[in-house]
């Protein structure tokens, strides 16, 4: 192609551009790239032209050819690969990796360039190795609110409570609306260690008077006439309507509740649909998918399904729909399940609870939602049907020793938790400690958990780090590994301790003051296990000592814990239900009697 048909054919290919014809326009790149391989100008507009026709995997591949030789177009075309993976290809982390990284080197003192390396690594849970860039993003450019949340966020995962509050706390500082840092700092108190709980509650209604003060107070309800049904309209608000914890509880729900008195609406934001959701979907009465729903529009859908009780499954814990409860959505709201504090929202009504979670004399100012206490327990268990064989006692099938096992989230482990289990370990002679949470696949983070145990004089050796097992019956049959399972505190575990209980496998745990911290006492004292339930620190290293010497005990334990679980009231679907149903009637009976003609 001689010089005077390359530039016509340029001329042509911009000016289809131009006109928003990119199909044809691609075709004339095409054209020129074959007679020109090597025209980084060339291959820079075929990307531009695939990212325009949605075709984004084969635009990273024509920006990686504009990067393949020194040009005024290298930095534009490495932004733009970035920009490709970061919006349109959130699984190929690893590719955008290679481009941030070349961004970097060519651009040191870009804030942005740092930041969407360390958003890579942050994506692939590589959060140590996230850790230098993200910092380096918000020392060149330290009001960026994004790239605070995102330390926050860092350290959360890695257990650095105090770091990750300080984060937060410097957006807030900066804008006090803003909504990620909000709702991830309440989410975060719970997870701290020695924060005072006055302090965590204080945080809690704060937010939830700034968000009501967003929205006009709403005309009363009362209970609604001329339905063809009688039945109570129970609305479910959830984004864990999957393979998930909180599907093992709300299970027993949904598949027991009374159709004859109940009618039942899931409000799913679920993300990624499964099975379960597919199971859940079925069993209810009607079935809405809110993922794509505003707050505003979620509410309007409410208020238009005429529910009667509305209840939260997710309080803060994931994508919180407070901006819906806080605007009233249904005449009656409850927190249930899903968050271990209170919504701080006046206008959340009721929080289901027990007496063992809460007790009576448990400060009820504490909470802005009345406490309604389950006699049996808030929790009712469905174990998964593909569970393994309950095996042997590992110290005794073995002979290698004792072994200790943690299952709980990471965010739950903090540096006093690492200590007090070195403690337990220096007094158990051989024992052995198994610590399995997701973000365990990190190298550099196990690194700083083996030299935490180091410090405290525990050889690494006796310390096996172990990331997530995604199947279900894997993550399971870890549990035939471990001997006694220890809590976390002051955020207990719920999931991973009916998980052992399940598998043969006790917990100990140590019982605070807070509701989250005393989660392991509820479930523990139903199963017959309050001799496992410690009050101290001390108390919960004496027991774990002690609980380890008399294998015989923990051998016969593990061969009937499965049944002592089974026939607790854990699991028993028929008191649960009747229960929690007797609270949704004794709520809906607080309405008063006369029609409800509020305009939707």
């Amino acid at each position: 192609m001689n010089k005077v048909k390359e530039i016509a054919l340029k001329k042509r290919a911009m000016q289809l551009m131009t006109e928003k014809r990119y199909v044809e326009a691609r075709a004339a790149v095409k054209k020129l790239l074959k007679a020109f391989p090597a025209d980084v100008e060339c291959w820079f507009a075929l990307g531009q032209l695939q990212v325009g026709l949605g075709e984004f995997e084969f635009a990273v591949e024509s920006f990686d050819k504009a990067c393949q030789s020194p040009s005024p177009i290298l930095p534009v075309a490495l932004e733009k690969a970035v920009d490709v993976c970061i919006q349109h290809l959130p699984k190929k982390s690893k590719l955008g990796i290679v481009f941030a990284s070349k961004l970097v080197k060519l651009k040191p003192e870009s804030a942005r360039a740092h930041f969407c390396l360390g958003f890579f690594l942050f994506n692939l849970r590589l959060y140590l190795s996230a850790e230098a860039n993200i910092l380096k993003a918000v020392e060149l450019d330290p009001e960026n609110v994004l790239y605070l949340n995102y330390c926050g966020q860092l350290y959360t995962y890695t257990a650095q409570i105090e770091k990750a509050l300080y984060f937060y706390g410097k957006t807030l500082k900066i804008n006090p609306h803003d909504r990620q840092a909000s709702l991830c700092r309440l989410m975060t108190y719970n997870y701290a260690d020695g924060v005072d709980e006055a302090v965590v509650i204080d945080a809690h209604r704060q937010f939830g008077v700034t968000l009501e003060k967003q929205f006009a107070q709403l005309e009363s309800f009362s209970k609604p006439k001329n339905r063809q049904s009688s039945r109570i309209r129970l609305g479910y608000v959830s984004q864990d309507f999957k393979a998930h914890s909180v599907a093992y509880f709300f299970k027993a729900l949904i598949e027991n509740y009374s159709k004859e008195r109940f009618e039942v609406t899931c409000y799913s934001d679920v993300e990624a649909p499964d099975q379960v959701t597919e199971e859940i979907k079925c069993k209810a009465d009607h079935w809405c998918d809110s993922r794509l729903m505003s707050d505003e529009q979620l509410y309007k859908q409410v208020r238009l399904d005429q529910i009667d009780i509305l209840v939260d499954l997710v309080g803060y814990a994931g994508a919180s729909r407070a901006g819906v409860f806080a605007r009233k959505a249904a005449p009656i709201q409850v927190i249930y399940l899903g968050y271990p504090n209170t919504s701080g929202l006046s206008r959340m009504d009721f929080r289901i609870t027990d007496e063992w979670s809460d007790p009576a004399e448990c400060k009820e100012k504490r909470y802005t939602e009345t406490l309604v206490r389950l006699p049996s327990g808030f929790l009712c268990y469905s174990p998964n049907p593909d569970a393994p064989k309950v095996g042997e006692l590992p110290a005794m099938r073995d002979g290698k020793g004792l072994r200790f096992g943690s299952f709980n989230s990471f965010q739950k482990i903090s540096p006093q938790m690492l200590k007090v289990w070195a403690k337990i370990l220096s007094a158990v002679h051989g024992s052995t400690l198994l610590i399995k949470a997701q973000p365990l696949h990190e190298k550099m983070l196990c690194e700083r958990v083996w030299l935490a145990f180091e410090a405290e004089g525990i050889d690494r050796a006796r310390i096996e780090l172990s990331s997530w097992t995604f199947d279900v019956c894997g993550h399971l049959e870890n549990y035939s590994q471990v001997d006694i399972h220890l809590d976390t505190f002051p955020y207990n575990g719920t999931t991973t301790i009916f998980e052992g209980l399940w598998q043969g496998v006790p917990t100990i745990t140590l019982a605070g003051d807070s509701h989250r911290s005393r989660v392991g006492l509820s479930i523990l004292t139903q199963v017959g296990l309050a001799d496992f339930v410690a009050s101290s620190e001390q108390q919960y290293i004496d027991l774990a000592v002690r609980k380890s010497k008399d294998l015989v005990a923990l051998a016969e334990l593990r061969r009937e814990l499965r049944g002592q679980l089974y026939n607790s009231p854990l699991m028993d679907r028929t008191r649960f239900i009747s229960e929690l149903e007797k609270c949704y009637e004794d709520m809906y009976s607080t309405l008063p009697d006369v029609e409800n003609d509020t305009d939707l």
